[in-house]
Parts: C-alpha cells; structure tokens; sequence
C-alpha cells in the first residue's frame, strides 16, 4: 500500500450506508462505515447469495482519495482495512470485489463515488444498484461474470455459457405524482438478481437486462428517496414472470403501486413526501382528504339468459374493487372516494368458454363525489351488450345462448353438394421411379364457378395450384410394360375431407419396360444447416436441444436429385452430454426458408408428423428415427424435431462436432452404376 498522507486540519469518520434491498421501507441494509483511521466493507448481499461461491475465495479490495487499501476479512465476513480520511474535502471511494476462480482473479462488482466531508460525521449512500456487475465479462460471451457464478457456468470459456432472455422494464410514474412537483427520487429494477437504476423517459422509467433463461423469475420496481440521510422505497411494485420470452417488456402500470408507511402514523411515506412531512416520524402527518362513500347497484340485464353462471367486476378509476355482493342476479358495490373528485364506474359481466374468461357486457359512468354518501344505479340500457370477441358479426352473449365459441369464428364451408365432373386426362409414359407431371390440370375438372382442391388416394400426389399442374412418382416396382391409374378426388377448399367428385382418371401411365435387376442401396446424407430454438432464438453451436415447453431443432440436408424414390428413411442422431427419454417427433416442411445466421425463428404451423422415437436417450449412443411419412422432392429436405409432453429435455451433437445428425434414404430398383 501507498504512503499514507498526512493532513494539517482535523479527519473525520464517514458512515457508508449500502441500501441491500428496497422492498420494504429500509429493510435489507447493510452498512460500511469510514472512520479517520478505518475502512469497513460488508460483502455484497447479492455476491453472498451465490451458492457456488467460497466466501473464503472473495477478495475486497478499496481506493480511498488515490490511496490503495489494503482490506482484511473481518469476523462478519466482511473486510476492513486502515485509512485517512481528510475532512472539508471531496474525493472519489472506489470498491471492488473479485473471487479467485481456477487460479485466475474474476472481478464480479465494482463501484465508483465521489465523497464531500463536512467537519463533522456524514452518511454516504450505496444504494445496491450503486454496483456495476453487468461490465465485468472475462471471456466476453455476453453473460457477466456474476451471472455465470450464479448460474455455475465458466465465466473464462465463452463456449460455456448461460442462456440468457433479454427483459425490458418500463416503470410509470405513480398516479398520485401525476400532479404533484414532487422530483426528489430515482426509479430501480430489479429482475431476479440483477439491479439497476432506471433511465428516464418523459414521465416514465425505462431499462434493459440480460437473465438467465429460467422461470419464475421475480420483477420488482421501488421509487426511492432520501428522506433525512435514509434512503425510502416509497412505492413498490412487483409481477412474477412463470414463462419469459426473448425481448418481453414488462409495464408497471402507474395506478398499482403500494407504497410502506415507514412511520406507521396511517399516511403513506409517498403521500407524506408530497404533502412535505417526514415520513420517518409521526409528529406531523397531512390531514387525510374528505372521502364519500359510493354504493353502486346494478343486474344481470334480462336479454342475457340463465345469468347463474354469470359474475361480475366493478371498478373505479381502473381500481378492481372487492366489496361486491351478489343477491340472485343483482349485485352491490361500496367503496370511498375522495368528495369533490370526478371518477368513472365501471361494470364488467362474464362468464367462461373451456374455463377461459369472456366479456358479456360492459356499462360506465362518470360521478361527480359529492360531500355525503351516495347511491348510483345502472340501467338495464346502461349495458353493451354487442361485444364480439372473435369479430364473427355475432355478439359474444348471442354465441353464448348457441353454445358457439366466442374466441373464433366459425367455420365457413362452401355450398354443399358442389357438382363437379373429371375429365379424361392425356396419357404419359416414363420408366419406374420417374417423375411424371401433368399441366393445366384445371382444364380436365369442371366444378363451374365454385372453387375446388384435390386430393389423391392410392398413390400420393402433389398438386401445385399455382403452377395448374399435378406430379407424381411412378413406384419404383411398377412391372414394365403395365398400366398406372390415378385416383382423384375433388374437394371442398375448406374441409378438405368432404369430397365433391372421386374417379379413377384415364391418365394412365404406360411403364416402360427396362432390363435390370432390382438392387437396393443407401444414402447418406450429413446435415448441411442445423440450430435449435429456444423461445425462437437461435442458438447455432454444438448442441441440438429439444424440450416440452420451449426448445425446438431445426435440421436441414442438401438431397441430390435420385432416380426413384426412396423406399425407407431414417434420421440417425447421437446424444450429447446430455441424456434425457420421453418421445421426439420428427415434423418436416420443404418450403420453410431459415438459415443458422438467423438471430430468431418464428416457427411455421408443423402438420406433416414424419416419424418419431419414443424410449430412453443415452449419451454417446447413435439412435436412428424411422421416418415412414418421408416425402423427398428436393433439393431441401427440412426437418423439426419437438419433444412431447412429459418427457425429460434431451442434446443431440450438431454437425460442429463431427458427428452430425445423418439423413439416410433407401432406393431399391434399377440404377445406372449397378
């Protein structure tokens, strides 16, 4: 350690007070103190917290006014260390905590202030989101250092890392402060264990984190003020998340704010900070405002039908008020309002579809609160009673009296029966395996002005409505110089299993004769592109991942154009670190466009179900994936991999690892180099 300097006028001893935790009033606080000869730091509450940690393996080390200290641990696991301090003077106190990780030192918090002394003691607050914990990132994977200790990750391999979830808190400014000049105060957030102070923005309060993906993760917001040397969380609030998402934001809205009364006098410390008394004492609280009690009286409208199932919600200025009573279909509601305000009622009716709430009604009105109580009544004309959830053109109590869902509109199907007739469709001819194509194929089926799809039984077509044109695949075991036929059936565009005409076309198929034998043979094809989801962002690295609730694998194989096609498929995949059973199913979709520089993937509607394997996943074992419902028409063939319910996550190696997932396809027939 440096020199220590010496100063002419007298030292004085300084008290730092660490603000821990603001949700109650000053609950939570830690102190550190700075007297003329001593410097003593408490450990970070949210460094102590860490399981993983070795409290034995933290260091705290201090600069006061330029000077080097060095620090001791203390009994109380903090650290303390000999100074001087100059009085009637301003200079910085710099902090910093580290642990020694694998031999090396890992800084997990710092922070800077600039301290004035008087002549005599002060107090110097830290509040905890004083500490810079987001900056320290040793191997620069985005995760701080801290946050890779909390989650057990290697904080100086950027290859093992947390996921993280990127949350945005928006805070609005406490309704009570709306006409107030009250300014005194700074927001902070906290989601799960990082801190921060909140940026301002016009009359609200904004921030940004990165957390680690897990849930429930608990948000809380406070309003603090220093009141007498004491910092105050004077309104607070606080969501549990129990799913994140990747860029949710997270609003507290300016009217559900509590707010501690520190003094107990029956005032709130915020609704003393604007009247100008101290809420940390009872000798002077406002003088409450005159309050009006307000009963309010309303009924089940008589058009909405057997109204038993029917419950309602009453408010006040946005305010969900509890004191309701229900007598058969009427209710009754008191609350108090302040005399002289302007306040809006509010009546809600619902009733549930499939357990899910749905609004019947709604009826408002604006009050004037006048000096004595009072009694409003809602009419039956008071109601709205066409609100539409589903915007079907019918209201949500008529689908009600149906028994129709209220959140989706109905099916529309075309007018049934539609008369359709097929006609002959031109003969071709090609070799087993082949491809065959017929064009402008809405010229052979005449269903007059309705619209119409196609389907095929037997033998598996596809039909491209844009193109006009159908394509198949001669079976690969077709006998030369015999006759293919083609079922068709013409379907209604909606339900596509209502069939308008079927018929056994005469666009028959002359299969050439060809002289060989039939062989059978595999290809193998390595994965060209693979990542996988999670919340639809892209992780692009050694690992496949798939789970129940949010992690989805995306595989994608270049597939060469063959001369049949395949008569068996298979995915062969191999376990990673991280074994797991339950079922995965394989989906797949050729036209979905992505790629593994994609930052997020919003996954398509997956229908085609390919193939699936149910049962144990063993590290290191190489499983393969039947894909019996396989359709190969290149160049890309895409697959989805997505775990069923109940089943334990499971990691698959990428092709980053040299052992990527393998598309296997079978042919059997007559091949060129046989």
């Amino acid at each position: 350690m440096g020199k220590m300097q010496k100063y002419s006028r007298a030292s004085i001893a300084m008290s730092l007070l660490l603000l821990a935790g603001c949700d109650s009033g000053q609950s939570g606080n830690q102190e550190a103190t700075i007297t003329s000869d001593e410097l003593t730091l408490p450990m970070p509450e949210r460094i102590r917290s860490i399981n993983a940690l070795d409290p034995n393996d933290i260091n705290g080390t201090a600069i006061v006014n330029g000077v080097p200290v060095t620090l001791q641990r203390n009994s109380d696991g903090g650290f303390s260390g000999d100074i001087q301090v100059p009085a009637q003077s301003t200079f910085p106190v710099e902090i910093e905590f580290s642990e020694q990780f694998s031999g090396q030192n890992l800084v997990l918090a710092t922070s800077t202030q600039e301290v004035t002394t008087g002549i005599t003691n002060q107090q110097l607050n830290f509040s905890r989101s004083s500490y810079d914990f987001a900056s320290h990132d040793a191997d620069g994977d985005s995760a701080s250092n801290i946050v890779e200790r909390e989650e057990d990750t290697d904080p100086f391999d950027a290859t093992d890392n947390p996921l993280l979830i990127n949350v945005a808190v928006l805070a609005r400014r406490p309704q009570s402060l709306q006409a107030s000049d009250f300014s005194g105060f700074f927001f902070e957030a906290n989601v799960g264990s990082d801190t921060q102070l909140l940026s301002a923005s016009g009359i609200d309060f904004q921030g940004d984190f990165l957390v680690a993906d897990q849930a429930p993760v608990t948000v809380s917001v406070q309003m603090i003020e220093t009141v007498t040397g004491q910092q105050l969380a004077v309104a607070t609030q606080t969501r549990e998340l129990n799913a994140i998402t990747d860029q949710q934001t997270v609003i507290f809205e300016n009217n559900a704010y509590s707010s501690p009364d520190t003094d107990n006098d029956g005032q709130s410390d915020l609704a003393e900070l604007i009247a100008g008394t101290d809420p940390t004492t009872p000798n002077s609280p406002p003088a409450p405002p005159p309050t009006n009690t307000l009963t309010t009286l309303f009924s089940v409208p008589a058009e909405i039908q057997d109204a038993q199932s029917i419950f309602a919600e009453f408010r006040l200025d946005d305010q969900l008020v509890s004191d309701i009573v229900r007598m058969e279909n009427s209710y009754t509601a008191t609350t108090n309002a302040v005399s002289g305000s302007i306040v809006e009622l509010d009546v809600t009716l619902l009733d549930n579809f499939n357990n899910i709430p749905y609004v019947l009604a709604t009826a408002q009105m604006t009050v004037t609160v006048g000096s004595v109580a009072q009694t409003i009544s809602f009419a039956d004309s008071d109601f709205q009673l066409d609100i539409d959830t589903d915007n079907d053109g019918v209201a949500n109590n008529l689908e009600r009296v149906a028994g129709t869902d209220p959140f989706n509109p109905p099916l529309v199907l075309l007018p049934n029966p539609v008369s359709c007739t097929i006609d002959p469709i031109p003969t071709a001819s090609g070799l087993p395996g082949d491809s065959v194509t017929v064009e402008n194929i809405s010229s052979f089926i005449d269903c007059g002005a309705d619209s119409f799809a196609i389907n095929g039984s037997d033998i598996s077509f596809s039909w491209n409505q844009v193109a006009d044109s159908i394509s198949w695949v001669i079976p690969a075991d077709s006998i030369g110089g015999g006759i293919f036929e083609l079922q068709i059936d013409v379907v209604n565009p909606v339900l596509l299993t209502e069939v308008y005409q079927s018929a056994t076309v005469l666009a028959d198929v002359e299969v050439e004769v060809v002289q060989c034998t039939q062989t059978t043979r595999l290809v193998q094809i390595p994965a060209s592109s693979d990542v996988f989801l999670q919340n639809n962002r892209v992780f692009n690295n050694d690992e496949l991942r798939v789970n129940s609730i949010n992690r989805t694998t995306l595989i994608s194989f270049d597939v060469e154009q063959q001369e049949s096609a395949p008569t068996a498929a298979g995915l062969v995949v191999t376990v990673a670190e991280d074994d797991g059973r339950g079922l995965v199913d394989v989906y797949q979709d050729d036209v979905f466009e992505w790629s593994e520089s994609d930052t997020s993937i919003s996954l398509p509607d997956l229908t085609r179900l390919v193939g699936g394997r149910d049962g144990v996943w063993e590290i290191d074992v190489p499983y393969t994936i039947a894909l019996t419902a396989l359709f190969v028409n290149g160049p890309v063939v895409n697959l989805f991999l997505q775990q069923g319910d109940g089943g334990n996550d499971v990691s698959f190696t990428s092709r980053e690892t040299g052992v990527p997932p393998v598309l296997v396809l079978e042919y059997t027939g007559c091949f060129d180099d046989a």
